[in-house]
């Protein structure tokens, strides 16, 4: 699966990337979602999250030029995150027992 091109409507001219982590698997680069928005009230947030009874960080980072928002982690294509997430969150669960 490769990442492809998206092309923004006129309202949309925020680009973002988010970028999460698991502190558990330091290992693990993470994986990233890449898109458009409306507005860029999320740029600049970290949040952290549970998922599967594993803590992770997003990072939200926002530009609006053409192609300004890279694919900045080790995963190929943000079609893999769910299953990269849940992979990850099953092994660090594993790992914490």
């Amino acid at each position: 699966l490769g990442a492809a091109n998206e092309t923004c409507s006129d309202g949309n001219s925020t680009c973002f990337t988010s970028v999460s982590t698991f502190q558990a698997i330091s290992s693990f680069k993470g994986f990233n979602f890449q898109g458009c928005a409306s507005n860029n009230s999320g740029c600049g947030v970290v949040s952290i999250n549970t998922f599967l009874g594993t803590n992770y960080t997003t990072n939200y980072s926002c530009c609006s030029t053409d192609r300004c928002n890279t694919v900045v982690s080790a995963a190929p294509s943000s079609k893999m995150a769910l299953s990269a997430a849940i992979g990850a969150s099953i092994l660090a669960f594993m790992l914490s027992m």
